[in-house]
């Protein structure tokens, strides 16, 4: 089988070793006034999880057969797996990988490298099987990357084959192997495609998956060809054209006005969210993303109607007036996901987030549970333009889970309240893949694998702390719940030993501290800890960075 350097990711974290330290966010009390003028209130997590559960269970439900792994459907599995991982409903597991089972784990099936297309220059845009290296036909991979770490963590890092990324590994692989830059030179193809090569770094190490994203977004931001602007991003409006084709002035809306999408500019703020969760922060080009997502976050929250959606040419309501879901969600989820995330301004951005989820709750969720208001496939603002709550559509579903997933962390604070909202952590926790640890800074408990344990189950008053801006945790934590390690305690003076198996040998780390001490050693080579080692309440404590890089984490 072939082995990945799995790195541990949490959403909403760039965690990039083994043990994730979370500092207490307070659970809001809801409802919560936010805004005087708009009067938005905080919904419970409940009201957001029931409305996913009701959605999803609607769709599936009336849909019993799977399509093909086209980008409609494809879109659905993308929120489907966030609601799997939001409530562990193994139902909508089970409903995504019967779906990528039928589809073979693939998107275009051709075999001939030669016949693949899918950049601007040879065409642009095909529903054939040689189309392969088009993006509408690789969003797929993203829900079969998220199972394949799913497994792992369910199996605990056991996996019989890894069919499940093969073709997503051969597919994108090739495609860096190209010089081109245009392959993604629609809007969509930014939540289509862009994701899948932050997920692959994550799940390969490989850093030239995150160097040829880069590439591949600046060329579609800046360079894109048509019209007398390059580039699908407008640095006046903040937000993104749907393709060359539509730059202004030489596309106008109905008004004369420059014509955004909002379903258009909503995949690629959608999008950007999702490369940024799985996007490390010390990557030197995440800034380009970073400021792109920021600035659309102004131009989005400047353009929202009083109701709470974002009218189909987001600058031009009247041109086609009425209600409109899919690009609504999709802001509302991006805009969730930077205040749970710490790059929005919660006091700036929150009431904008809640007037969206209460359009999407109150106008476009049906009590029997269809999401209505989606217009249909497209690429302008003017098509189809008589919807009701009756028009309903796959990705538009998916839009509103992903919506729904991202609005229940915000209403339960982000890791939640361990009384009463603790399937928060198992969230975080299948968002991980690896060897897999969250504790809480200032709470006693140790999240392993999903199952709830204390630092030590005979004494319950340990916690997580810190001290002098370093998280510190007691070394029988690493005793009880660290795979192949040992901790001898010899009166203060500490060895903890980790043996990593590799191939067919193994290597040993060995890291030494003395209580009341700054100066310990890896494997044999003298260091200083940013705070001493110390003994509290019975237990030698530790900086958590430094001991575990050290045993090679």
């Amino acid at each position: 089988m072939k082995k990945f350097n799995l790195r541990a990711l949490a959403s909403g974290l760039a965690a990039s070793v083994a043990l994730t330290c979370l500092s207490g966010v307070p659970a809001l009390a809801a409802p919560q006034k936010v805004g005087e003028a708009a009067q938005a209130v905080m919904p419970t997590r409940a009201q957001a999880v029931e409305a996913l559960e009701r959605a999803n269970d609607k769709w599936i439900t009336s849909n019993p057969n799977h399509g093909r792994s086209f980008w409609d459907n494809a879109a659905y599995h993308v929120g489907n797996m966030e609601a799997y991982f939001t409530t562990g409903i193994e139902l909508y597991r089970n409903y995504s990988e019967a779906w990528s089972i039928q589809n073979k784990w693939k998107g275009a099936t051709g075999t001939n490298r030669s016949a693949w297309k899918g950049n601007a220059s040879n065409g642009g845009y095909g529903e054939g099987q040689d189309w392969v290296l088009f993006g509408d036909w690789q969003i797929c991979f993203q829900t079969y990357i998220d199972l394949y770490n799913d497994e792992l963590m369910q199996s605990k890092n056991t996996i019989q084959d890894d069919n499940k990324v093969a073709r997503a590994l051969e597919v994108m692989s090739y495609q860096m192997s190209r010089s081109e830059k245009d392959w993604w030179w629609w809007a969509d193809s930014l939540f289509m495609a862009m994701p899948i090569m932050s997920k692959l770094y994550v799940l390969t190490g490989d850093l030239q998956y995150l160097d040829k994203q880069y590439e591949w977004f600046k060329w579609a931001s800046e360079d894109v060809e048509g019209g007398t602007k390059d580039g699908m991003w407008d640095e006046e409006s903040k937000l993104y054209y749907r393709d060359g084709k539509y730059i202004y002035p030489d596309h106008k809306s109905g008004n004369g006005k420059k014509d955004f999408w909002a379903r258009g500019s909503g995949w690629v703020f959608a999008g950007l969210a999702r490369v940024l969760s799985d996007m490390p922060t010390d990557y030197e080009n995440r800034g380009y993303f970073l400021e792109k997502y920021t600035k659309m976050a102004q131009g989005v929250a400047s353009t929202q109607q009083t109701e709470g959606f974002w009218s189909r040419s987001i600058l031009d309501r009247s041109w086609v007036d009425g209600f409109e879901t899919s690009g609504t969600a999709f802001y509302t989820y991006g805009l969730a996901w930077g205040i749970n995330s710490g790059y929005l301004d919660r006091a700036t951005y929150l009431d904008t987030a809640l007037k969206g989820w209460y359009y999407l709750y109150n106008t476009a969720l049906q009590d029997d549970g269809t999401i209505g208001y989606v217009q249909p496939i497209g690429e302008r603002a003017d098509q189809q333009p008589n919807l009701t709550g009756r028009s309903t559509q796959n990705f538009g579903v998916g839009a509103f889970l992903l919506a729904s997933a991202e609005i229940s962390k915000l209403a339960g604070g982000v890791y939640g309240d361990q009384t009463n909202n603790n399937d928060i952590y198992p969230y975080i926790l299948r968002k991980l893949a690896g060897e897999k640890y969250v504790m809480e800074v200032n709470t006693a408990h140790v999240f392993e694998s999903g199952v709830i344990h204390h630092h030590d189950e005979n004494n319950h008053n340990m916690q997580t702390y810190r001290k002098d801006d370093t998280t510190m945790i007691p070394v029988i934590t690493i005793k009880n719940y660290f795979k192949n390690c040992e901790v001898v305690d010899n009166g203060g003076n500490v060895t903890i030993t980790r043996t990593v198996k590799r191939g067919s040998g193994s290597v040993v780390h060995t890291v030494a501290v003395t209580s009341g001490s700054a100066s310990y050693t890896v494997d044999g080579a003298q260091a200083t800890l940013p705070t001493a080692a110390e003994t509290k309440d019975g237990y030698v404590c530790v900086p958590v960075r430094q001991i575990m890089e050290g045993l090679g984490y």
